[in-house]
């Protein structure tokens, strides 16, 4: 999850102008294609329950295992 943020901070500037070509790095792709999944994850609220296998789940649905 990590590495897939930093990579998606690492070519979001060239996503923003229209210069990422999709295919030039599989991990880049992978963190664009998961980031939306990523943030709604980290996004969870403070009075939102979660149980820890739930988390686990989710955060390997998000990493693809």
């Amino acid at each position: 999850l990590r590495e897939m943020l930093a990579k998606y901070e690492e070519v979001e500037l060239l996503i923003k102008i229209g210069e990422y070509q999709h295919g030039a790095d599989p991990r880049a792709d992978l963190a664009i294609a998961q980031s939306d999944d990523i943030r709604a994850f980290l996004r969870q609220g403070t009075h939102e329950p979660s149980d820890l296998e739930g988390a686990i789940a989710q955060l390997k649905g998000i990493a693809g295992q």
